[in-house]
């Protein structure tokens, strides 16, 4: 009796791509963050995780790229979490932090 042996390869949909994601927060004094930065498959960089651990405000403003129109209309509408969570940057960071 033979064993046979069965090859298994992974395809594109198999694996799972992480969405890029783009900060629409205010811009941060001295080049520490952008507006607009896209994070490829989400990545953060050494630097941003420091500032969301300093301001963890920040981090509900990196979202999907999917979903930044949808955030752009929440950024209009100040009752929303988006909206305080942008003033909230700003305010801070116009302190001089």
């Amino acid at each position: 009796m033979s064993i046979k042996k069965t090859r298994t390869t992974k395809t594109t949909t198999d694996l799972k791509a992480v969405e890029p994601a783009i900060y629409v927060g205010p811009n941060l004094p001295g080049g520490k963050l952008s507006r607009y930065t896209v994070f490829k498959n989400g990545a953060m960089m050494p630097h941003v995780a420091k500032l969301i651990e300093a301001n963890p405000a920040i981090k509900s403003l990196i979202v999907p790229v999917s979903k930044l129109a949808e955030t752009e209309q929440k950024l209009q509408d100040s009752s929303s979490v988006v909206a305080s969570r942008y003033a909230e940057l700003s305010k801070t960071f116009a302190k001089g932090e």
